[in-house]
């Protein structure tokens, strides 16, 4: 997983469970062990988030107990207070318009909405419950629509902070979600099957935006003006006129066994990052989107 709070990137890696920092000209990846921050040997670590000076991670133990951990200074961490019978899931998301965050669960099948919280991450308590949901993976922040958007195979929507819960209807022809990137003028969906896209402002009115179905399904996101998705065959994809026209590019960084999960944007070093997950790992860099060498590589 690579996120970045503007001066710093973020890796966390489920598999040996550690977070780096990729910080100044040389690039070099320095290592926050789990031990560092408290969880023993290997736990998975789901996601990482900051927000308003806060790191969080979150993720469950191989003993299955699960754990939300912050922390102000990477330093000192912290164990949030919560209950939940789901696993946690994989994504949160912050509104600025309340104050609060969203961490959504995960479950074959569940009527439980995402856990939120007040306090930037100290608490946090069940939002209100929803209609059977298949396979709840992310929650989003749609500023266009004042509302929070969870979403897993079908999708629901709030507009009281999550007090309640609305199924989202998919425009016609769309299976299911497969991924979901918001800005604040619009929301893109990702479906399942041929992977093409669709944009809405206010979660139901919808328009299939022509010249492009997404042929990768790992990740889509916006950053400095780009559409970027990531690929699993060692490719990404990416546009600068999404509200015009898709005009769309491969970029070939790597062997075609190449799993690339995410992709951001640093602007203290004017770079590209994007992270390879296939063995061995690796981290890639560039400037333009179209020349890209390797950062580091790990096990």
């Amino acid at each position: 997983i690579m996120v970045s709070d503007g001066e710093t990137a973020y890796v966390s890696d489920a598999v040996t469970s550690d977070i780096g920092g990729a910080t100044g000209s040389s690039k070099v990846i320095t290592d926050i062990t789990s031990t560092d921050i408290g969880l023993g040997v290997n736990p998975f670590i789901y996601g990482y988030f900051y927000n308003l000076g806060r790191h969080f991670i979150w993720g469950e133990h191989l003993t299955s107990t699960k754990f939300i951990k912050w922390s102000d200074d990477l330093v000192t961490w912290n164990d949030a207070s919560f209950s939940s019978t789901d696993s946690l899931g994989l994504s949160m998301g912050f509104s600025p318009e309340t104050g609060t965050l969203m961490l959504s669960i995960q479950n074959a099948v569940t009527t439980n909405g995402p856990l939120r919280s007040y306090d930037n991450g100290k608490t946090w308590t069940a939002s209100g419950a929803i209609a059977s949901f298949t396979n709840p993976y992310g929650v989003y922040w749609i500023p266009s629509a004042s509302a929070w958007f969870y979403r897993g195979i079908n999708g629901f929507f709030s507009t009281n902070d999550g007090d309640n819960w609305t199924e989202v209807t998919l425009p016609s022809g769309m299976a299911g979600i497969e991924s979901v990137v918001a800005d604040d003028y619009k929301v893109m969906v990702v479906s399942t099957g041929g992977y093409s896209h669709y944009a809405t402002t206010d979660l139901s009115s919808w328009t299939r935006v022509a010249g492009h179905d997404l042929r990768g399904r790992y990740g889509l996101t916006k950053q400095r003006g780009f559409w970027v998705s990531t690929r699993g065959s060692g490719e990404i994809e990416f546009t600068t006129n999404i509200y015009k026209s898709w005009i769309q590019q491969d970029v070939d960084i790597a062997t075609t066994s190449a799993q690339f999960t995410s992709c951001f944007y640093l602007p203290s070093e004017s770079t590209w990052y994007v992270l390879d997950q296939s063995l061995p790992y690796r981290m890639y860099e560039s400037s333009d989107l179209l020349t890209w060498a390797v950062v580091t590589t790990g096990s």
